[in-house]
């Protein structure tokens, strides 16, 4: 193994399980592209002009072009683990919850505040062949038990990754009552959920741009562990995506996880490419 992986690997976790599996997930530059294709389990169908997205075939696709690790559902998991599979297939991140956060409220069977639960354990994760389990951490909310619940399960799921040797990523967002609709994205807010999260137990951190590279280069700063940038709605073009991942990068970010950006792309494959190189240059 390339010794910056080691190093980065070895400042993170001494378990050989997390170890094994975080260098399937992280090359040896010390970062990560993560596409995400759990959309389905959160807003239901993805749609490219108006037809569901055959995702199974598109996850080895993405595999080939570049991606070090792909976000999927436990339904998607098993019913496509042939496409997951594999020499070329990337890194499977399972994603064990749901949220209602992220449907829209104006006739979207929204909430004004959202709430999350656990659909799969940490022990289903590693029967499915997954190398990492993602979990959401929301604060903001306007009950202070919600949020206390919230670190609750995630604090549950972290230390059962540590006896299993799963990698642990949180995926954490400012959301609630609580938080102007203007500010779920304040470096301030970002930072104090980031290293909550770090805190908590985790050995990669996914979360919101702040917009711009001073203020997200804070976020790093206050958090040891690794972040990666959600890629957050599509871009107009291909190229917003690719300058997203350049300038998170820059700011210190580890990677990103890109969902929208890829999936509903008109070319999936050349997005992936350009992200790629953008985030480990010539690999």
């Amino acid at each position: 193994m390339d010794d910056a992986v080691k190093v980065g690997i070895k400042a993170t976790t001494t378990n050989a399980g997390k170890v094994i599996r975080l260098a399937r997930l992280m090359r040896p530059d010390g970062r990560t592209f993560v596409a995400t294709v759990a959309h389905g389990l959160l807003r239901g169908p993805i749609p490219d002009e108006g037809r569901p997205i055959d995702l199974g075939p598109l996850a080895t696709s993405l595999g080939i072009a570049g991606v070090d690790g792909i976000v999927v559902s436990p339904g998607f998991l098993q019913a496509n683990a042939v496409y997951l599979a594999g020499r070329c297939a990337p890194a499977i991140v399972l994603c064990v919850d749901w949220t209602n956060q992220f449907r829209p409220t104006d006739g979207g069977l929204g909430f004004s505040e959202g709430r999350t639960t656990t659909v799969a354990s940490v022990e289903d994760a590693a029967r499915l062949g997954a190398d990492a389990v993602m979990t959401y951490l929301f604060v903001g909310s306007d009950d202070p038990a919600v949020e206390a619940e919230e670190v609750r399960r995630n604090a549950a799921v972290s230390r059962r990754c540590e006896e299993l040797g799963i990698v642990r990523i949180i995926e954490t967002m400012a959301r609630g009552a609580r938080v102007p609709v203007d500010d779920e994205r304040k470096a301030e807010y970002v930072a104090l959920h980031c290293r909550m999260a770090y805190e908590i137990g985790c050995d990669l951190v996914k979360t919101e741009w702040t917009g711009d590279r001073e203020s997200f280069a804070q976020v790093v700063d206050a958090c040891p562990a690794p972040i990666l940038v959600a890629g957050g709605p599509k871009s107009s073009t291909p190229s917003g995506a690719v300058g997203l991942a350049v300038d998170a990068i820059a700011a210190g970010a580890a990677g990103v996880v890109f969902g929208r950006n890829i999936v509903q792309a008109q070319d999936p494959v050349a997005v992936v490419r350009a992200v790629s190189a953008a985030i480990h240059g010539d690999q």
